[in-house]
């Protein structure tokens, strides 16, 4: 919308019959009658010299309107050149024709920028909040918590690398004695893993009880996902501990060494002790196998993703298993929450930023002693 404010009366005609011919719509206002101030573009002529109007000059332009004045006197010196675009007292009505209609054409795409960064923040908003609920869904996921009627204690570190992420862990009662923990990483991030992070609880809890073998739950989870997942894959490591037998049966599917820490100090990389099998979700034809091992009172497993040794510093140079290592032998005296805390206090300060380049997952669980 055009106003046009004008102590001359002739002018003030002048341009509003050029205004008609552009077809542009318009409001016009001798300076004494005007007094409610508009969203649009306003041209000014024979400003009068009165501080009075000075101030509503002010106020058009702290409410961004656009103003071109047409001046017959000093009195616009007291503005800013970047406020108001000053034209020369002779100027006809073709060269203010022009201007408007350059001055239109600006105002609509600057409105048309301003709609549309509107929805864009409006669209941003909704997928943060969206974002956040997805991301309170998959803390929900994993469980709350532990078995307590059971020789083992369990601590915890969960922390996706954005809102929500592709790591994954559970626990599942198998029977009195037995429990299977499960460790996995998706490939890649965002939402497709958390996606398939969700699938795979579902799946996992529908195929573990009663399969008292890692090998062969791993296949059937690989035979529901082969081909369904496309692009993505899974490591997994699952393990099923039996607090009577004191033993410990797992299988890895392409997932990194996890580590048992023996009260004598010895460390044993699990997955050493044979090839890993393959990722599941990649080959129909993957053959998964049981490994055992006899646990010990005083021992402690630890079960962790490759985030935490993968991370790199500001000169590229992974964590590595060996800083978890020794992380786990000077804190060997302490409880297994201050080898966490001590841990994640770790690799924050390894890090350059402030931000995870991965998701982070680790679950220490530790044989009581006074069995």
């Amino acid at each position: 919308m055009f106003y046009l404010i004008s102590t001359d009366k002739s002018r003030l005609d002048g341009i509003s019959r050029a205004l008609k011919e552009c077809e542009m719509e318009f409001q016009s206002f001798e300076w004494n009658t005007f007094n409610k101030i508009e969203k649009g573009i306003y041209i000014i002529e024979n400003f009068p010299d009165d501080p009075k109007y000075g101030i509503k000059i002010d106020k058009l332009i702290e409410s961004g309107n656009h103003i071109i004045s047409i001046a017959h006197n000093s009195s616009y010196t007291q503005f800013s050149d970047k406020s108001i675009l000053k034209l020369a007292p002779c100027s006809g009505l073709k060269e203010i024709k022009a201007v408007l209609v350059w001055l239109d054409a600006q105002s609509n795409s600057t409105q048309q920028l301003q709609d549309l960064n509107h929805q864009l923040n409006s669209r941003t908003r909704q997928i943060v909040t969206e974002l956040s609920l997805a991301s309170e869904l998959q803390k929900n996921l994993l469980p709350k918590h532990f078995p307590d009627d059971l020789p083992i204690n369990f601590e915890k570190k969960y922390l996706p690398h954005a809102y929500i992420g592709g790591d994954f862990f559970d626990i599942i009662r198998l029977s009195n004695s037995e429990i299977g923990i499960l460790i996995a990483d998706v490939s890649g991030h965002g939402v497709a893993a958390a996606f398939i992070t969700a699938m795979l609880k579902s799946v996992f809890n529908y195929f573990a009880p009663g399969v008292h073998s890692p090998a062969k739950t791993l296949s059937l989870l690989n035979q529901e996902f082969v081909n369904r997942i496309h692009d993505n894959y899974i490591t997994a490591f699952y393990a099923i501990v039996d607090t009577k037998q004191m033993t410990c049966k797992w299988c890895n599917a392409g997932h990194p060494r996890q580590l048992l820490f023996r009260k004598n100090g010895k460390i044993i990389e699990i997955s050493e002790l044979r090839n890993r099998s393959f990722f599941i979700g990649m080959f129909d034809q993957t053959v998964y196998e049981d490994e055992e091992i006899q646990l010990k009172p005083g021992d402690r497993f630890l079960f962790y993703t490759d985030g935490i040794i993968e991370l790199n510093n500001s000169d590229g140079k992974p964590f590595g298993l060996n800083r978890v290592k020794n992380i786990f032998i000077k804190n060997s005296d302490l409880g297994i929450s201050n080898i966490s805390n001590d841990l994640m206090q770790e690799l924050m300060m390894y890090m350059p930023g402030s931000v995870f380049e991965d998701d982070i997952t680790l679950l220490i669980m530790e044989i009581m002693e006074d069995l």
